[in-house]
């Protein structure tokens, strides 16, 4: 993997991450977080945490993210998350002109919730990739609704 396959949400992507991994998300897929705790601990990919959340927050306690209160199923610190987890379980992954939003294809909350808003999702990831990498991203709307815009980066 190589970053400009993906945009930087994360830190450089993880060699055990693969395009597999994630499914598009459609106009009318669902999401909500249904507080399973599996984004907070090595569920996914035994390197999420390590490579992206522990260098930020220390070591994991009981293979989960010290910060993840088992009992409440919650981040305590949720307000002043790392940026690594302010999007997962979502990231955004560029093929030629096109920048696609899609979902690590084992979270559970796909499929509860309401309808994925796509633009407030991509506008979300996006804000964060500003603030952490200093750079910004001219976008072409049009295409939204299919779950891919047309991006091009400005700085």
């Amino acid at each position: 993997m190589n970053d400009s396959s993906y945009l930087p949400l994360v830190p450089p992507v993880m060699d055990d991450i693969s395009e597999t991994d994630y499914i598009p998300v459609t106009e009318r897929m669902r999401w909500e977080c249904i507080r399973c705790g599996k984004c907070c601990g090595n569920n996914f990919t035994t390197k999420w945490l390590d490579d992206c959340v522990v260098p930020v927050v220390g070591p994991l306690v009981d293979n989960h993210c010290r910060y993840f209160d088992r009992s409440e199923r919650k981040c305590t610190i949720y307000s002043s998350r790392p940026i690594a987890c302010r999007g997962h379980p979502f990231t955004l992954m560029k093929f030629g002109d096109e920048t696609v939003l899609k979902v690590h294809s084992m979270c559970p909350g796909i499929g509860h919730g309401d309808p994925i808003d796509l633009k407030r999702t991509m506008i979300s990831i996006l804000d964060d990739i500003r603030g952490l990498y200093d750079i910004d991203f001219m976008v072409d709307w049009s295409t939204v609704s299919s779950g891919s815009v047309r991006m091009h980066r400005l700085r």
